[in-house]
């Protein structure tokens, strides 16, 4: 237990996670751009909560575990929302024909 601290706190490791990190949410942004853009017009803003989560998820480690919940409950809202958007974006019906 007392190598926990030692290990993940390490300047390089923690850099490397930040660094990782901060990419993903660079790269969330870039997707919510690139989904705005596209030609589907209803549903354009889809991407937006998915992409704010993820560039939260940072910050939310220093949050208490409660709001960590919480913030987990809101990405998968996210998540379903925007993958209920791709869904109705891409015409697919499940009718069986």
């Amino acid at each position: 237990i007392a190598l926990v601290d030692e290990v993940r706190y390490q300047p390089l490791a923690i850099t490397m996670f930040g660094a990782g990190l901060i990419a993903l949410a660079i790269s969330a942004v870039a997707f919510a751009l690139a989904w705005s853009h596209s030609g589907n017009r209803s549903h354009r803003w889809a991407a937006w909560p998915l992409a704010t989560l993820m560039a939260l998820f940072l910050p939310q480690f220093f949050l208490s575990s409660l709001w960590r919940m919480a913030y987990g409950v809101a990405y998968l809202a996210a998540a379903l929302l925007f993958a209920r958007s791709t869904v109705v974006h891409s015409g697919y019906n499940d009718s069986g024909r």
